[in-house]
């Protein structure tokens, strides 16, 4: 909170009055958050990958992932956030028109390639990247709609 306020008072010039002044804080809060959370995801000490894989590094002996290093290191409210975007996602996936839902599923879910798409549903490559640019537009419509400016 207090480096919202810091930050709010070091632009208060560039508040433009068009808005709320709750909102404009609000949204200075919720990028302060998301930056705190990046900085802690982004720096881990070299000296944790490199352990021991008996004492849970990511290496085995052979130089291979440590199968056992894959759990989740996201604390609980992150984990709960990312489930949330996940099911705002989900119904925002039923808004869609059936066919571009069904799509959108097929290229970014199934991760097939644009011409595996088109010879099953005999659209041209253009059209299909019509549908699925428009799709990605509706999503994220309803996603900032339904969660505010996407984080």
């Amino acid at each position: 909170m207090q480096e919202t306020l810091l930050a709010a008072m070091a632009s208060i010039e560039s508040f433009t009055g068009r808005g709320v002044m709750r909102a404009w804080l609000v949204g200075i809060l919720r990028h302060k958050v998301t930056d705190i959370f990046r900085r802690s995801y982004r720096f881990q000490p070299l000296e944790s990958a490199l352990q021991d894989p008996d004492e849970g590094g990511m290496f085995n002996e052979a130089g291979s992932w440590n199968p056992a290093r894959f759990i989740s290191t996201q604390c609980p409210q992150g984990d709960a956030v990312h489930q949330q975007a996940l099911e705002l996602v989900e119904l925002c996936m039923h808004a869609l028109p059936g066919d571009s839902a069904r799509l959108f599923l097929m290229r970014e879910y199934l991760g097939m390639d644009i011409d595996e798409i088109v010879a099953q549903t005999r659209l041209t490559p253009g059209n299909l990247r019509v549908i699925l640019h428009r799709a990605r537009l509706r999503l994220r419509e309803c996603v900032v709609r339904g969660w505010g400016e996407f984080l």
